[in-house]
């Protein structure tokens, strides 16, 4: 069961996510309140989608820089 603190934190993140998600984050509308949900503590759930975040620019960079799209003087 939640407690009226969980409750309000599900909907701020969800609010906050959303924003997110208009500014092309979308992957973290789902994955921080489900890591909330599943139990984790918010200061780690939060790490934890921040991580993945930095993975996810990372990995679509190196696709960038290998299709050739980017222009390196730029």
């Amino acid at each position: 069961m939640l407690t009226i603190e969980q409750l309000i934190l599900l909907i701020i993140s969800y609010i906050a996510n959303t924003f997110s998600a208009f500014a092309g984050g979308g992957a973290g509308l789902i994955q921080l309140p489900m890591l909330i949900f599943l139990g984790l503590p918010l200061s780690i759930a939060l790490a934890t989608h921040k991580v993945a975040s930095v993975a996810l620019g990372v990995g679509a960079t190196i696709r960038h820089l290998r299709s050739g799209y980017l222009i390196p003087k730029f």
